[in-house]
C-alpha cells in the first residue's frame, strides 16, 4: 500500500469483509494514534556474547532513528518514500 502511494499509484482495495465505517462514540479508532511503546521487546540481559551485544544496540539505534525520521514521512515526496521504504526493508533484513 504505501510503495504504491509512493509510486503515484492507487492503493489497493481493502480486503473483502473489512467493516470502513467510522468507529462508534467511545470506541477506539483505527486512525487514532497509539501509545508510544516504551518497553524492550525482551530482556537484553540474555546475551552471553559481546558481539550480538553490539549489534542489537547498533540495530536498535538504527531502528529509533529510522521511526523517528518516518514521523515526517507524510512530507517525503515520492522518491523520498521510496528510498524511506528501503530503509525499512533493510532494518528488517538484519532482524
Amino acid at each position: 500500500c504505501m510503495r504504491a502511494v509512493a509510486s503515484g499509484l492507487m492503493p489497493p482495495a481493502p480486503p473483502l469483509g473489512l467493516d470502513m465505517s467510522p468507529p462508534k462514540e467511545g470506541m477506539p479508532s483505527a486512525t487514532a494514534s497509539p501509545p508510544m511503546i516504551e518497553a524492550e521487546p525482551f530482556d537484553s540481559s540474555a546475551f552471553t556474547s559481546e558481539v550480538v551485544r553490539e549489534e542489537y544496540d547498533v540495530l536498535r539505534r538504527d531502528h529509533r532513528q529510522l521511526i523517528k525520521m518516518g514521523e515526517a514521512y507524510g512530507d517525503f515526496d515520492p522518491l523520498g518514500k521510496l528510498a524511506f521504504l528501503d530503509q525499512v526493508e533493510k532494518i528488517e533484513e538484519r532482524r
